[in-house]
């Protein structure tokens, strides 16, 4: 066990010169280079966030389909009322619509009947 330490500790410094060695010296700033003038920034931010929006008006919404699974107990008692799933995603739409995402139901809404889903 001696010998495999040993062995060890002289490999970790033969390789630990070659490890420094083979760390490239900073030579600047790398990644991108910032304005020093903030105006140009705050312009250049709303110049894109407008043609930004512009693409987004001009773009079709994308659609999501829902299918809603009410969680009843077994005796079919509880749960949502199916009634409210009209205005829960008319609401869902209203909070998506500046992102251009639309939702809609896909099918009547499944009913599962189990207590311990929903005593969960």
């Amino acid at each position: 066990m001696l010998y495999n330490l040993r062995g060890g500790f002289a490999l970790l410094l033969l390789l630990l010169p070659l490890g420094l060695q083979a760390q490239p010296e900073a030579a600047g700033d790398c990644g991108t280079s910032f304005s020093v003038d903030p105006a140009f920034e705050r312009g250049a931010y709303e110049a894109f966030r407008a043609s930004w929006s512009r693409q987004a008006l001009n773009r079709e919404a994308v659609r999501l389909p829902l299918v809603a699974r009410i969680v009843r107990h077994t005796d079919g008692s509880g749960g949502l009322n199916p009634d409210l799933l009209t205005p829960i995603i008319d609401t869902l739409n209203q909070r998506f619509l500046p992102a251009n995402i639309q939702f809609y139901a896909c099918g009547d809404p499944q009913f599962v009947d189990v207590n311990v889903f929903y005593d969960f």
